[in-house]
Formats: structure tokens, C-alpha cells, sequence
């Protein structure tokens, strides 16, 4: 894939891994039934081979009784050139990813699994259910409760 450069970092996407998926079968009690999505967002790196992973995990539900009817881990890869003039660490030696970087590879990797949970659900009875845009300003920060390490 191209190389594109933000604000000096040049960096490329690599890959994508769906890491699971689940669908529960349909009650017979919910046909057609309203659906919300959850939608996380976590990063990861591998430092020694200059990566950093957005890992997106997608819950569908019903917003009624939060019965989950789907869920998608999917795993969006991206070579940063000169990863260790980019990627520093923090004083609790976690990897932090520059905002502006960060704010370029987590709405592509949300928009590449909206993509990969559309043409998972074509045919099944949450085919019409289709994952909202997410605007970044919207999505809510969640306390880091155990440090992420990076990959070996």
C-alpha cells in the first residue's frame, strides 16, 4: 500500500486481522429487532518492527435487555517509519502514539471494520443493521486499568 505522511511521520497500513466474530442466533422472540453498537478502540505496538495496531472491538446489542447479538475483534496494522523518533514512551514506559497520528489511524481502522461488519451481516437478520459513522470527538476515553505492554 502507498505510504502517506502526516505531519512528518510516514506510515503505511499493512494489514487487517479479524481476530473474532461471533453471531448469536435469532431468538424467535426479537425478529427485527432495534440494534445499538459499542465500539472500542485500543492501540498496541511492536516496536521492534516499528507497528502500531488499532484493535477495534464492536458489540451489537439490543438497547433493550442488552442481549449482545454480534461481536467483531478486528485488528488494523500500520508500518511507522522511524518508529523510535515518533514513538516515545511515557514516564510509565508505555508507548505513546502523537494525537495527530493517532487521530488519522483510528477513524480509518474504525472505518475499515464498519466495512468488514457490512459484508459480514449481508444475508443474516441483522443485514440491515449497519454500524453508524463515528466521529472522533464523540468517543469517550476509558481509564487504562492494567498497562498495555508492548508486543514481543
Amino acid at each position: 500500500m502507498d505510504k502517506k505522511k502526516i505531519d512528518n511521520i510516514e506510515f503505511r497500513f499493512i494489514a487487517i486481522e479479524i481476530r473474532s466474530k461471533m453471531m448469536k442466533e435469532l431468538s424467535q422472540s426479537k425478529p427485527g429487532a432495534a440494534v445499538t453498537f459499542t465500539v472500542k478502540a485500543e492501540s498496541k505496538v511492536i516496536p521492534d518492527q516499528g507497528i502500531v495496531i488499532m484493535r477495534i472491538n464492536v458489540l451489537i446489542f439490543d438497547g433493550k435487555d442488552s442481549e449482545t447479538f454480534a461481536e467483531f475483534t478486528v485488528e488494523c496494522m500500520f508500518e511507522i517509519l522511524d518508529f523510535d523518533k515518533h514513538i516515545k514512551t511515557n514516564d510509565k514506559g508505555l508507548f505513546v502514539i502523537p494525537p495527530h497520528l493517532e487521530s488519522i489511524i483510528k477513524p480509518v481502522s474504525i472505518s475499515t471494520v464498519r466495512g468488514i461488519i457490512y459484508s459480514e451481516l449481508r444475508g443474516t437478520y441483522l443485514n440491515s443493521s449497519i454500524m453508524p459513522v463515528i466521529f472522533m470527538d464523540t468517543m469517550k476515553p476509558e481509564p487504562l486499568v492494567t498497562p498495555i505492554p508492548a508486543i514481543p
